[in-house]
């Protein structure tokens, strides 16, 4: 409902988000405009995100483990939005602090187009997953676990790509940035998936 409601609003801008994930004239061109008329569709867009991101989550664990309920997924689904706020402030404390690393607020709005994109794809993918057989449902978590490992690795080329500049001239930099805020996420995700 909230995608279609968005669709409804405003098409292009759907259009000029999964087009510019390829293209960094059209990232630019989005971040110039972001917060202007679509702040509100920005925002419904990763509220989208962050529900089919829970849900795919949630979906997996029920299918694989059979751990369910209301509860569940809202413990995910607010680890997950946690996760992110901290995320993008943490990456704008962090331009803050390294004045000259003005790219990396780039690669900020570069993950929040990435995740709404990737929100949109998981519409399809939750469908099946939830609604489907089991053998088919397996096939759409696979399918789902491997478009989001794209999206992941795809967004960390373009974001590397998008401050190259700035880090291949200060690697310590970089090296924090990596550990701070793409690996320890991971592992805290992975920390969580081996208690359950």
């Amino acid at each position: 409902m909230i995608f279609a409601s968005i669709i409804t609003f405003n098409r292009d801008l759907i259009i000029k988000l999964i087009s510019s994930i390829w293209f960094n004239n059209k990232i630019n061109s989005l971040l110039r405009n972001f917060g202007t008329k679509d702040l509100v569709l920005y925002l419904l867009l990763f509220f989208n995100f962050l529900i089919n991101f829970s849900l795919f989550i949630f979906l997996y664990l029920n299918k694989n483990s059979n751990l369910g309920g209301f509860g569940l997924f809202t413990s995910i689904l607010i680890f997950v939005l946690i996760m992110y706020l901290v995320k993008h402030f943490s990456i704008l404390l962090f331009s803050y602090i390294y004045t000259s690393l003005q790219n990396i607020k780039i690669y900020n709005f570069m993950i929040l187009v990435f995740n709404i994109v990737l929100g949109i794809f998981l519409i399809i993918i939750n469908a099946f997953v939830a609604f489907s057989s089991n053998g088919i449902s397996q096939f759409f978590i696979q399918l789902g676990l491997i478009v989001v490992s794209i999206f992941y690795i795809f967004r960390l080329l373009r974001g590397f790509l998008s401050t190259y500049n700035y880090f291949i001239t200060s690697i310590f930099h970089f090296f924090i940035y990596l550990c701070a805020f793409e690996i320890l996420p991971l592992l805290i995700i992975y920390k969580i998936f081996i208690d359950f």
